[in-house]
Formats: C-alpha cells, structure tokens, sequence
C-alpha cells in the first residue's frame, strides 16, 4: 500500500527539499512569504493546496542563541500518522544546526477525541516526543503551540511544556 499525499509530502518531498536547498534557504523562503518556492512540492505529491506559512525568531535566554522558524501546512489529515504542520528550526549563527519536527493527527483513547503529537525526524528517524499542542475548535493546528512546543524539545530548561 502506497503512502498518502500528506504523508509523502511530510516524510519524502519536503525533507528532500531542505536536503537539497539547505536549511536556511528553506527558512528564508517562509520568512520572505515565497509560495513559488513550495509549488514544486504540491505539483509532486498531486495535490491542489495554499499553505499557511510562517516564521518566527525566539531568542534564547540561556544565552544558546537566536532561532528562526519556519513552519509550513500540509493539506488536512484524514488519517492517523499524517500531517497538519511541518516545522524547521535553525539556529542564526550555526548552520549546521537545523531540527525538523512534524505536528502529526492521532487519536487520544483516553479522551476518544483526535489529538497531536510532535515528532521530531532525524534522517530517517522519527522520534516522538510526545503530545503537541491541542487542536482548535474546528481542528486547525494552533501553529503558535507547535512553536512552543519545538522550542521545548531544543531547549527543555528554557522552554517549559505547557
């Protein structure tokens, strides 16, 4: 069985895309709001989608330095496992340091609702780093959650899980 358009695009197409263009291009090309840059992704997976892109700079207080982040949405999830953010961290002076992390839909037996989870993809690692931040009212991913969320994985002492 084949891989869904959302999860090719999260797991093969944009990873590819990072390798290939660098991080920080890839970072630059949200900040600068460059939708051109993604078309290439959407026309691969065969897919018809306007992104919700973002960036952002946090500055550390532990004096680790300045993070930009970009974030890019994936078409709607149907299924457990898919996507609804994709998240690139790099720090401002290192360019060898650069984190992806997915907002991943799953379901919270506990509760039998939908729920999210951050994950984290190293190579062809994935590492769950637990619940992401909770849906919206009507299921949008609240990309403001994500950010925390990622900056707690990078930086746990400074960047407390709410």
């Amino acid at each position: 069985m084949g891989q869904s358009p959302n999860a090719a695009i999260a797991n093969i197409f944009l990873p590819n895309l990072v390798k290939l263009r660098g991080a920080s291009t890839f970072v630059s090309s949200v900040e600068r709001q460059d939708f051109a840059f993604f078309e290439q992704i959407w026309t691969q997976a065969h897919v018809t989608h306007r992104p919700v892109i973002a960036a952002r700079v946090v500055e550390s207080g532990l004096s680790k330095g300045t993070y930009r982040v970009a974030m890019v949405s994936l078409p709607p999830p149907k299924d457990m496992g898919e996507t609804y953010l994709f998240g690139l961290v790099v720090k401002k002076n290192d360019a060898q340091f650069a984190r992806m992390f997915t907002l991943d839909k799953h379901y919270v037996l506990r509760t039998n609702q939908d729920g999210t989870l951050i994950v984290e993809r190293d190579g062809a690692r994935q590492i769950k780093h637990g619940d992401g931040p909770a849906l919206g009212p009507t299921g949008e991913a609240d990309a403001a959650g994500f950010v925390d969320a990622m900056m707690a994985v990078i930086e746990p002492q400074e960047f407390k899980k709410k």
